[in-house]
């Protein structure tokens, strides 16, 4: 495929990996984010599929994952600042109008942008979790009570890990164990 692998800093200064391919014949590009812990590779066959078709396909590495960078401040992460990175991302291809399809974690950020900058979406596709308005509270507790209840596992319960002290050490200690998409050095 050509245009992948490419890379995007933002005015801030963070570095995006992508991939994009260009729409043909004035058909719409979608624009994907992917979840946690995950990449853009995970979206390849619809790069495919959708690319042979004519339609444009642009998938970044989000912040913190895959080729991306990986920034130690938790304020980088700040839903707002990444969601001005994804419009920056789409004005440096210039691309003024995307369908947004976003997955898992990836879905909380495409919410976000699209308060933000509603313009820019035709349409909108979220999977394995809908969208999440600011302000809304989600309880994490409850859900992995009911998981548990009915499913025989907390659905969430990993986040308990990743809210933990020592997560950041436990994960550094066992950096091969950890999914590769997440075992990058920080900048």
């Amino acid at each position: 495929m050509d245009n992948v692998d490419k890379r995007f800093t933002t005015s801030d200064g963070d570095t995006y990996a992508y991939d994009y391919i260009p729409a043909k014949d004035n058909k719409e590009t979608f624009l994907f984010i992917h979840g946690c812990p995950s990449s853009r590779y995970d979206w390849r066959y619809q790069f495919e599929d959708l690319s042979e078709a004519g339609y444009g396909v642009i998938a970044p590495d989000c912040l913190g994952y895959g080729d991306s960078d990986k920034c130690a401040d938790l304020e980088a992460y700040n839903l707002k600042r990444l969601s001005g990175h994804f419009i920056e991302l789409l004005d440096q291809e210039e691309i003024s109008k995307v369908i947004g399809v976003s997955h898992d974690w990836g879905s909380m950020v495409m919410s976000r942008v699209v308060v933000w900058h509603p313009g820019r979406f035709s349409k909108l596709v979220f999977m394995s979790a809908g969208y999440t308005a600011p302000g809304v509270f989600f309880d994490i507790d409850g859900l992995n009570v009911w998981s548990q209840k009915e499913l025989g596992y907390m659905q969430l319960g990993y986040w308990y890990f990743f809210n933990s002290y020592d997560a950041e050490r436990v994960i550094l200690d066992h950096v091969f164990a950890y999914p590769s998409v997440l075992s990058s050095k920080f900048h």
